[in-house]
C-alpha cells in the first residue's frame, strides 16, 4: 500500500513536476474534532438524532441508486426525507445548522494547509476533490469559515453532489476534463485508499494515499470512541465524542512508536495540557493567587504550566500524606477524626489491635521509643483491643504529647510554606493537585489560613464531593461536570496515571527549623528513566497541542475523562508492559510499594477464585491496576470491570454462574460413609472451584466417574468464614501429595492426571486437620467421560 505521511508527502511533492495540486477535503484538508464525522449530527436538535439524520440519509441515497442513473446525494436531497416532520423552510434551517456545526467542529490540517502555500509559492493550481453531499459552493463557504487564508490557497473546489458520481466511480475522468490537463500531471492527495488513491491511479493521476495515524493509535482512538460511549451518558445523543488531538497524532506519532511515547503522547500530555489550561484559569479568576504544585504528584503539572507559561511564577510544596497527618493534630476531634478514618479497618471496640498498627501510628504522632513502649504497655493493661488503644490515644496525657508533637511540626510546615511561596496576608494560595478529596487541603487548611492570615484553595485534575467543595475547591472533572459514579471509576485505578506524573523523589517526612524539606531515603527505580521518557514525550505534546488554539471547554474536560479511563481499562499490550515494570509508593511513612500491574499473578488468582472475585480485591495482595490485568486477558474482562464501576453493577458470584461441574464425594468415617454431589463452578481459563465440607475426617473425590483427565492447580483447607472473601487465599493451608492426599486409579504426572478409570479417585486423610473446615480444589477438566457441563 501506497501509504505516506504528511511529511513524507511534502517531500514527494517538491520532487514532483505536477501542474495541479489536488486535495481531498475531510480527513486530509478539513478535519473534525470528534471521533468520528456523524457524531456532529447529534447537536442539530429539533427532534433529529444522530441516527434520524443517518437514516435520511440512507434513504436519500437509495433512492437516487434505484430511481436514477447518479449515486451521489445532496444536502438538501437528505433533509427532504424528513419533509414529514419539517417544512422546505425548516429544512433550509437545518441544512445551516449542519453546516454551521461543521464550522464550529472542524478545523484544518497544518501540513495540509502548508503543502497548498507551497504550491502558491511555485505557481501550481490547487484544487480540492471531495466525496461529500455538500455543493462546491456550500463546501467553499465552510473552508473559508474556517480560514480565510484558504481563498488566495484554493483554485477550485470539486464536489461529488454537483456530479452525481464519487471518486470512487466516474469523478476522476470529469475532474481531469476539466482542469484540462495531462492526468499524471495532477498530484492528488487523500485518506480513502480505493478513492483517492486506486481510482484516481488508475485513471492515470499521480496519487499517493495519506495515512492518517499509525495503526495503534487508530486502535486507541477507537477504544476512546467505545469508552465515551459507555461512560459519558450525552455521547451522540446531545454532544459529540471528543477527539480533538488526531491532527497532533498524525504529526507527531509515526513509525515505530515506543510505548513510552505512546503515554507521554496519547494520556499524560492530553491530559496536563488541559490541566495547566485549567490551573492558569482559576490562577486568573482569584486576586492575589500564589500558585503551589504539592509534591511528588505535582511534578508534572509544574512541568505542563511552566511550558505553557514560561513567565509565570509558581512553587513546589513538598508536602505529603505523612507530613499532613503529622500536622493536623490541634484538638480532640482532629485525633479521632484521623484513627476513624486512617484505621477504619481497625474494627470494632472489641477486636484485638496490632502492635504493628500502634507503630504505624506512632509514627504519624512522632513518639519516641520510650513513648511509644509506654502507649504499648498501657493498651496492653487496659485489654488490648480497639476500644483500649482509643480510650489511651485519648486520655488527656497522651493526648497532649500528640497535641505538641504536632503543633512543633506544624511550625515547621509552615516555615516551609512561606519560605517556598512567599505568600503574605490577604493573599490567596491555590493548592495544585491531581485530587481527589483533598485531604491536605482539608486537614491543613484551617490551620494555615488562621496562622498565615490568608486564603486556601484547591485545584484538582479530579474534585470528589466532599461537604461545601464548591466553596474552596475546583477541578477539571469535578461533581458539577459529571456524576459521582464516574469520578469514582476514575479513582479507581489512578494510582497507574500518578506514577506518570510524579518526581519520584524521596517523600518528605520533615523540615528543618528553615522550612527546608526533609525527604526519606530513596534509591532511584530502575523503570525511573521509562517514567521519564514519557514525561518528556507528554511535553513535546503539550507544546504541539498549543499551536491549535482549542478553546477550554467541556469537550476538553470530557476529553481528559475519556483517555483516563483509556490507559486504566484499556491500556495498550506496550501500556501494560511498562505498568507492570512500575511501583507505586504507598507513602503514609509505611515504605510499602505495589507494582502497578502483575498480569502472572492476576491470571492465578482468577483461576483460582474467577474474574468477579479479582476486583473485590485480596487481603494482604494489594492490586494496583486490575483492569489493566483484565484487559490483557480480554476485552471482555476489562469491559465488565468498567460496567460495574461505572454502573454499580453487583451480583452474587456463586449464583451468576451457570457453568458448573457435578463432582460425586464420598465420606468416610470408620465403617461409615455418605456421598454427596458437590457442584463446582468455573472460574477463568477453563479450570473450576469446587468446595468441599469436611464432614467426616476422611474423603474420596470420585473423579473418574466424570473425568478421564484433569490438572490441578490447587488443593488447600480454608475456615468456612473465609469463603468468597478477599481474606481467602491469605486464610488457606495448601495439602501436599502424597502427604495430606493421595491419587489412586489414574496415571500421575506433576499436576496433571490422566487415564483416570471409572473408579480413580482423590482420597484426603485430614484426621490430624483442625474441625470445620473446607476443601477447596481448583481443577480443569481436560477430557470428561460425560457431558455434565451446563450450558
Amino acid at each position: 500500500m501506497n501509504s505516506k505521511s504528511f511529511y513524507e508527502i511534502a517531500q514527494l511533492f517538491a520532487q514532483s513536476d505536477a501542474k495541479v495540486l489536488s486535495l481531498d477535503c475531510f480527513d486530509t484538508l478539513f478535519w473534525r474534532k470528534v471521533a468520528q464525522p456523524k457524531d456532529i449530527f447529534s447537536r442539530i436538535g429539533e427532534g433529529i438524532s444522530l441516527k434520524a439524520r443517518e437514516r435520511a440519509e440512507g434513504m436519500a441515497r437509495l433512492r437516487k441508486r434505484r430511481l436514477s442513473d447518479v449515486h451521489e446525494v445532496t444536502i438538501e436531497e437528505i433533509y427532504a426525507e424528513l419533509e414529514k416532520g419539517f417544512s422546505p423552510e425548516q429544512q433550509r434551517a437545518l441544512i445551516d445548522k449542519e453546516i454551521a456545526l461543521e464550522i464550529e467542529h472542524g478545523f484544518l490540517f497544518a501540513p495540509a494547509v502548508e503543502l497548498l502555500r507551497e504550491a502558491k509559492r511555485r505557481g501550481i493550481r490547487t484544487i480540492i476533490v471531495s466525496d461529500i453531499y455538500y455543493s462546491s459552493e456550500q463546501l467553499t463557504h465552510i473552508l473559508h469559515s474556517t480560514s480565510p487564508e484558504l481563498a488566495t490557497l484554493i483554485d477550485s473546489v470539486y464536489c461529488s453532489a454537483d456530479f452525481g458520481y464519487g471518486k470512487y466511480s466516474l469523478l476522476w475522468n470529469q475532474i481531469i476534463a476539466c482542469e484540462k490537463v495531462e492526468a499524471q500531471s495532477i498530484f492528488h492527495v487523500g485518506d480513502n485508499h480505493y478513492s483517492d488513491y486506486v481510482r484516481a491511479t488508475q485513471a492515470g493521476i499521480n496519487a499517493v494515499h495519506f495515512l492518517q495515524n499509525e495503526g495503534s493509535v487508530c486502535k486507541a482512538l477507537e477504544h476512546r470512541m467505545a469508552i465515551a460511549g459507555a461512560t459519558l451518558p450525552a455521547s451522540r445523543i446531545t454532544q459529540p465524542i471528543p477527539s480533538l488531538y488526531h491532527g497532533c497524532y498524525s504529526r507527531g506519532l509515526r513509525g515505530d512508536i515506543s510505548g513510552e511515547t505512546f503515554i507521554g503522547w496519547m494520556t499524560l500530555g492530553p491530559t496536563m495540557y488541559t490541566f495547566a489550561r485549567f490551573i492558569k484559569q482559576q490562577q486568573e479568576a482569584l486576586p492575589r493567587a500564589k500558585v503551589a504544585f504539592l509534591m511528588r504528584d505535582g511534578y508534572m503539572p509544574r512541568r505542563a504550566y511552566q511550558t505553557l507559561y514560561p513567565d509565570a511564577q509558581t512553587s513546589e510544596l513538598h508536602i505529603s500524606r505523612l507530613t499532613t497527618i503529622r500536622a493536623s493534630f490541634h484538638d480532640r476531634k482532629s485525633i479521632e477524626d484521623y484513627l476513624l478514618v486512617t484505621f477504619k479497618h481497625l474494627g470494632e471496640r472489641n477486636g484485638t489491635i496490632t502492635q504493628s498498627a500502634v507503630e504505624l501510628m506512632g509514627k504519624h504522632m512522632m513518639l519516641s521509643s520510650v513513648q511509644l513502649e509506654a502507649l504499648l504497655d498501657e493498651i496492653a493493661r487496659r485489654g488490648g483491643t480497639v476500644g483500649c488503644l482509643y480510650d489511651t490515644l485519648l486520655d488527656s496525657n497522651f493526648m497532649q504529647i500528640i497535641l505538641d508533637n504536632s503543633a512543633r511540626f506544624r511550625e515547621r510546615l509552615l516555615q516551609h510554606i512561606r519560605k517556598e511561596t512567599g505568600v503574605e496576608a490577604g493573599e490567596t494560595l491555590l493548592l495544585v493537585d491531581i485530587g481527589y478529596d483533598g485531604t491536605t487541603q482539608n486537614r491543613l487548611s484551617p490551620l494555615l489560613e488562621k496562622a498565615l492570615g490568608i486564603t486556601v484553595r484547591g485545584c484538582y485534575l479530579i474534585a470528589s464531593f466532599v461537604a461545601g467543595w464548591q466553596a474552596n475547591r475546583s477541578g477539571v472533572i469535578n461533581p458539577n461536570t459529571v456524576d459521582a459514579r464516574l469520578i469514582e471509576t476514575l479513582k479507581q485505578f489512578i494510582s497507574s496515571f500518578e506514577m506518570l506524573c510524579s518526581s519520584h523523589t524521596g517523600s518528605s517526612h520533615d523540615y528543618t527549623e528553615g522550612g527546608e524539606v526533609i525527604v526519606e531515603e530513596h534509591d532511584e527505580a530502575p523503570w525511573l528513566s521509562s517514567i521519564r521518557a514519557a514525561q518528556d514525550a507528554a511535553i513535546e505534546f503539550i507544546r504541539e497541542a498549543d499551536t491549535l488554539n482549542l478553546p477550554l471547554n467541556q469537550a476538553m474536560r470530557d476529553s481528559v475523562a475519556i483517555d483516563l479511563i483509556r490507559y486504566a481499562y484499556f491500556p495498550t499490550m506496550e501500556e501494560i508492559r511498562l505498568q507492570e515494570r512500575y511501583t507505586f509508593d504507598i507513602n503514609l511513612g509505611t515504605g510499602v510499594s505495589v507494582a502497578g500491574a502483575n498480569i502472572e499473578d492476576a491470571g492465578r488468582f482468577m483461576r483460582k477464585s474467577g474474574v468477579a472475585r479479582l476486583m473485590q480485591g485480596e487481603k494482604g495482595n494489594m492490586r494496583m491496576n486490575y483492569a489493566s490485568e483484565m484487559r490483557y486477558y480480554g476485552p471482555e474482562y476489562a469491559t465488565s470491570a468498567l460496567a460495574a464501576l461505572r454502573y454499580d453493577i453487583t451480583w452474587n458470584v456463586a449464583s451468576s454462574i451457570y457453568r458448573q461441574q457435578t463432582l460425586d464425594v464420598v465420606f468416610i468415617k470408620g465403617a461409615s460413609s455418605a456421598e454427596q454431589k458437590v457442584s463446582a463452578f468455573h472460574t477463568f481459563d477453563g479450570f473450576y472451584s469446587a468446595y468441599i465440607p469436611v464432614a467426616m475426617p476422611e474423603i474420596a473425590l470420585m473423579a473418574g466417574k466424570t473425568l478421564r483427565d484433569m490438572e490441578i492447580l490447587s488443593i488447600a483447607l480454608l475456615p468456612p468464614n473465609h469463603i468468597g472473601q478477599g481474606s481467602e487465599n491469605a486464610n488457606a493451608y495448601p495439602l501436599q501429595l502424597n502427604k495430606d492426599y493421595f491419587i489412586e486409579g489414574g496415571t500421575v504426572v506433576n499436576n496433571m492426571i490422566t487415564n483416570l478409570t471409572d473408579d480413580g479417585f482423590l482420597y484426603f486423610n485430614l484426621q490430624n486437620m483442625p474441625e470445620n473446615l473446607v476443601l477447596k480444589l481448583v481443577y480443569r477438566p481436560l477430557q470428561e467421560k460425560a457431558r455434565t457441563v451446563n450450558e
